[in-house]
């Protein structure tokens, strides 16, 4: 080959890098764009989603303000209907001569006094009634998972697929997302070990978590505050647990981690809220567009909630609308600080169902 051969096939071959070079600039680019566009967008609903959450907590609190204000006025006339009853002239009491003995009854504290008392100790909850809670919750959250009933709305937000529907005075709730790089258990035990402060600044819906009674590293008994969607707010003492569950088929592992409602507080500050929700998180592989397959964790939020009399259409609007900003809440506290940097493609992966 000449020299001027060889001169031109190493002009040709820098002109083909540089062609290359120029080409994968630009489907960089290209691609890109696309994602923020897409982050646009997922940006724009989630400030929309937060937005109708706000508002919709907004008028939770002010309901609250206005039964507080009500309540006050019935005490407060109640009160001034006890004082004037309650006035008696002096001269009407019989005086008792110094020295006279004073017998007491043997009842003499009222039954409702007697009541107080007694309950002034916190309840202790069996074992054997707890766990039995447990086993009985993690086998209803796996029926309503898998239940074939026609969901009233099923829309697909951020990634995530919901499914709401209604039967009789209850109300139900499921959705699910595919998480790689990431094991059943460990999302399992990130719910479990989080900051219970550092929960409530994330969920401002929930007012109070009190941990009452503890039974191993996986179980427990906790007083709840909070308020759900379409409700002002409830408590109740539930059953707060991580079980390990038979896998379905495909699946090498299943946990559930639940709350289910095992008493209701004495205190009476809330009305009570019956609950039986929680995550169950399995171990599975996700097969990509290009044939690819990949292993990580499918998390499924599952529930059962009470209508308390109000209309389950409504509840379930209100549960839709809240539920969008729930989830990004949810990821931001339990996904985002783990995700490996490389896997922020799957991240968002929808669920092919």
């Amino acid at each position: 080959m000449s020299a001027e051969a060889i001169k031109q096939h190493k002009a040709q071959r820098r002109r083909d890098q540089v062609r290359a070079a120029s080409r994968r600039c630009r489907d960089r680019q290209r691609k890109e764009t696309e994602d923020l566009r897409t982050k646009v967008f997922q940006l724009e609903e989630f400030i929309a989603h937060t937005m109708q959450s706000h508002e919709w907590e907004m008028r939770q609190q002010q309901e609250r303000v206005q039964a507080l204000q009500h309540e006050n006025q019935l005490l407060a006339q109640q009160l001034a209907a006890a004082a004037s009853a309650a006035t008696v002239r002096v001269e009407d009491i019989e005086p008792v001569p110094l020295g006279t003995p004073v017998k007491l009854e043997d009842n003499t504290l009222p039954d409702d006094l007697v009541h107080c008392i007694a309950d002034d100790v916190p309840t202790p909850w069996s074992q054997e009634f707890v766990y039995h809670a447990v086993e009985d919750t993690t086998r209803q959250l796996v029926t309503m998972l898998e239940s074939d009933v026609e969901p009233v709305k099923s829309p697909v937000i951020f990634g995530w697929q919901f499914d709401f529907w209604s039967q009789g005075d209850k109300y139900y709730g499921r959705n699910r997302k595919f998480f790689p790089g990431v094991t059943a258990l460990e999302l399992g035990k990130r719910m479990q070990t989080v900051d219970p402060q550092q929960y409530m600044d994330t969920f401002p819906e929930v007012k109070k978590m009190e941990i009452l009674q503890v039974f191993d590293d996986n179980v427990l008994v906790m007083r709840l505050v909070k308020a759900l969607p379409g409700k002002t707010f409830t408590q109740a003492v539930n059953a707060r647990f991580l079980a390990a569950a038979a896998p379905p088929t495909g699946s090498t592992s299943r946990w559930v981690y639940a709350d289910r409602t095992i008493d209701e507080p004495t205190d009476g500050e809330y009305a009570l809220e019956n609950e039986c929700n929680g995550y169950v998180f399995e171990d599975t592989v996700q097969e990509l567009p290009d044939g690819t397959c990949i292993e990580g964790c499918l998390a499924q939020g599952v529930g059962q909630f009470e209508s308390g009399g109000l209309e389950c259409s409504v509840l379930l609007e209100e549960l839709a609308k809240a539920f969008s900003s729930v989830v990004l809440r949810w990821e931001s506290l339990f996904i985002n600080d783990f995700m490996a940097d490389d896997a922020d493609g799957f991240a968002d992966m929808v669920l092919d169902l």
